[in-house]
């Protein structure tokens, strides 16, 4: 409800806090992609809301991880456009989880993004 207040095309969600990945779209034509959060632990989850107009645009979207979520959109006789939302771990984390997070995110955004 509050998204149909603000102009928008595309919302990033972080913390949606799920137990399972979910999509779907709405009776307006608004697509909502959210992700599960982090096994065992009340933290993560992240997606996407998308507005009814470029709904139809969405060619892929993928919950890589907690924390990590992808949605690429092709506009005909365009370029695609992929957006990545991500999800980092508060300075509170241990190092370890840091690590994981940036080596994760490093390696996506090199399969992900070919130059």
């Amino acid at each position: 409800k509050a998204a149909g207040r603000i102009n928008y095309h595309v919302i990033a969600l972080q913390e949606t806090k799920l137990r399972k990945t979910d999509v779907r779209q709405l009776s307006d034509g608004t697509l909502i992609i959210r992700g599960e959060k982090a096994p065992s632990l009340n933290v993560g989850g992240v997606g996407f809301v998308v507005h009814p107009s470029v709904a139809h645009l969405v060619d892929s979207h993928e919950i890589l991880s907690p924390r990590l979520a992808i949605l690429q959109l092709r506009p005909l006789h365009q370029k695609a456009t992929m957006i990545i939302n991500c999800y980092s771990p508060t300075l509170a984390a241990d190092g370890s989880e840091l690590d994981a997070f940036y080596e994760n995110s490093e390696e996506v955004t090199r399969e992900k993004l070919p130059l």
